[in-house]
């Protein structure tokens, strides 16, 4: 399952005391169906609640702040026209007090100021390669630590790793070491297989041994809401849709206002983008 809200182990402790009709045979069924709840939600809130890296380019503004495209939940790296790299520590995040953030801003202490590239051009030269998202504690709950790397991940290309003893890495977790992100397919033990190297836009690198390993946590009303949204999809599986105004997801499953609980449609409306 890719960019799930919720794994499909929490789903079934979720909904098997409530429908007993819930078989974990039907892995691969219910895989499709938390992704197509999950993409449901994405489609119906224009915007999504994983992370993705992305490099953005922007022109010169007339100002001294940048508006971001979508929902920016941190920097890793921010370069001028100049191709100069523009530290942390000469701008704040705007707005600086919550997240998703809409721009960034210089300082007016600053000395940096955005500049030209080498041909005297202003379109598109500088250059925001960043964490996008939608997570609105991002700070505080988006990451969790699962344990650590127990061998050094020495190439970009070789997929299962080593955590150490202890560790709680499941399966469709989107993990982030440094600034690679990654897809658990299968855990066995302490070794760890991911679908891709690099995956959700990110840069495949190498890590060295004891580095944190770190799981992305959805935020909770989404999670409910794919969880809600998927109990629904689940207990007419088998059965012919009856609803209109359907939506066929990318993996072949079937979504009308049918199948949207009062709570989820809610949540839907509450986190729904308004740019």
């Amino acid at each position: 399952m890719i960019n799930g809200y919720v794994t499909r182990a929490e789903f079934l402790n979720w909904v098997t005391p409530k429908d007993t009709t819930a078989d974990n045979t039907d892995d691969a069924v219910i895989d499709g169906i938390i992704q197509a709840a999950s993409r449901y939600i994405d489609g119906a809130c224009g915007r999504v609640f994983y992370p993705m890296v992305k490099n953005y380019y922007y022109d010169i503004p007339e100002g001294r702040e940048i508006l971001s495209e979508g929902d920016l939940l941190a920097v890793i790296s921010l370069t001028n026209g100049d191709d100069t790299a523009i530290a942390s520590t000469e701008y704040n995040l705007t707005p600086k007090n919550y997240s998703p953030h809409t721009g960034l801003k210089l300082k007016g202490s600053s000395s940096t100021y955005w500049t030209l590239d080498s041909s005297g051009d202003t379109d598109y030269v500088i250059d925001l390669l960043g964490i996008w998202g939608y997570h609105d504690q991002y700070d505080q709950r988006a990451w969790s630590p699962v344990g650590t790397l127990g061998a050094a991940i020495s190439d970009t290309t070789t997929l299962a790793f080593t955590m150490t003893a202890g560790h709680s890495a499941l399966k469709d977790n989107i993990l982030m070491i440094e600034n690679e992100l990654l897809i658990v397919d299968t855990v066995v033990t302490n070794t760890v297989t991911p679908l891709a190297r690099g995956d959700n836009g990110s840069t495949a690198a190498t890590h060295a041994n004891g580095t944190t390993v770190y799981a992305w946590q959805p935020m909770q009303e989404i999670a409910q809401a794919t969880k809600l949204i998927s109990q629904s999809l689940y207990r007419r599986f088998g059965h012919p849709n009856q609803g209109d105004e359907s939506i066929i997801t990318a993996s072949g499953v079937i979504v009308t206002p049918k199948d949207v609980p009062g709570i989820a449609a809610r949540t839907i409306a509450t986190y729904r983008n308004k740019r």
